[in-house]
């Protein structure tokens, strides 16, 4: 939450600047972005069903899970920022993942979508593998929000969407981590950090040895209960 509410406190000149053109199309795009995220929980309140407690169980603990990844590793890559500015951040959850803060998140989004899972699924119908589809079929759409997530993180470096929107001194993508540049260009945090960091050998062995989003489950789990840990 930090670094969303920094980036934005930084760009908000940036934005009045260039309004209306930039602000319908960034915030068209949020809320395109928002409502497929929001899917499993926007669904699951449609259903009159109760829900499993044990698919409720599981799916809360792994959102908590998620929230305390993403909030611990916004929380160690500010503090490190503060610390030790210009280099990259390789502590804590960055140390065992380039990205642990999207792996938060999309353990946040799969555990709401764990939670509504069983009433997302309707009644079997006659049995055959048609009517058992349908009946899956809320459960089917809701399914695209950890896709659509997963997409966008395993992607990043890569134009996933076609531009869509240009305006003086800002190629737009809508593409996920999108940070605001001196230059006044926003563009996606993975190619600012190869241009910042990319010369650096210690930097290109991180990119080598670190999983890109899920790590090493052991490891992750010492790094949330700050066993074997540094402070």
């Amino acid at each position: 939450m930090s670094v969303i509410l920094a980036w934005f406190f930084s760009t908000h000149r940036f934005l009045i600047a260039h309004l209306p053109a930039f602000s319908v199309g960034f915030w068209f795009i949020s809320l395109v972005w928002g409502v497929i995220c929001s899917l499993p929980h926007t669904i699951g309140t449609t259903s009159t069903s109760p829900g499993s407690p044990i698919t409720l169980a599981i799916g809360g603990t792994v959102f908590v899970l998620g929230l305390a990844t993403e909030s611990l590793a916004d929380y160690q890559k500010w503090c490190f920022k503060m610390t030790k500015p210009g280099q990259f951040c390789n502590e804590g959850l960055w140390s065992i993942s380039q990205h642990p803060n999207h792996f938060g998140n999309l353990l946040l989004w799969s555990g709401i979508l764990i939670m509504n899972s069983d009433s997302l699924i309707g009644s079997g119908g006659d049995g055959n593998f048609l009517s058992t589809l349908w009946s899956a079929r809320r459960l089917l759409v809701a399914l695209l929000s950890p896709m659509f997530l997963w997409a966008l993180f395993s992607g990043q470096g890569k134009p996933l969407f076609p531009t869509m929107l240009t305006i003086p001194n800002m190629p737009f993508c809508a593409c996920h981590s999108l940070s605001y540049a001196a230059n006044g260009t926003i563009t996606n945090t993975v190619e600012l950090a190869n241009n910042k960091y990319g010369k650096d050998p210690a930097y290109q062995a991180y990119l080598k040895s670190v999983p890109k989003i899920i790590p090493n489950i052991r490891n992750w789990m010492k790094q949330l209960c700050f066993i074997g840990t540094e402070g």
